[in-house]
């Protein structure tokens, strides 16, 4: 017999968005101060979940715009490295219960 020992997800949830339903459709926001790493977590049946990062450090602007197409945990870049700042905004469509979880490393 063996038995698996799941690791801890990386960071701490700064938003978290839940539906459930035929159609289910979830959404989070957050900003961060000084953030080292970012990631996406997407659970449940999903059909597709799409993410926007807006960072700037000084007068440096960078957004971009992620799609993922299944559940999972996902890092997502800051650009520009070492940001002062970062929003996140994401959204996720899918089936039954699904969740969508902004986490951050500061």
């Amino acid at each position: 017999m063996t038995s698996a020992i799941a690791a801890p997800l990386p960071g701490k949830v700064i938003a978290r968005g839940t539906a459930s339903g035929q159609f289910a459709i979830a959404s989070a926001h957050a900003t961060v101060k000084n953030p080292r790493a970012l990631y996406l977590r997407l659970v449940g049946k999903i059909d597709s979940g799409t993410v926007i990062v807006g960072c700037s450090r000084g007068l440096s602007v960078s957004a971009n715009s992620y799609a993922k197409k299944k559940a999972g945990l996902y890092r997502l870049p800051i650009r520009p490295a070492r940001a002062d700042s970062c929003d996140l905004t994401g959204s996720a469509g899918g089936s039954g219960r699904i969740v969508i979880e902004l986490r951050a490393v500061k």
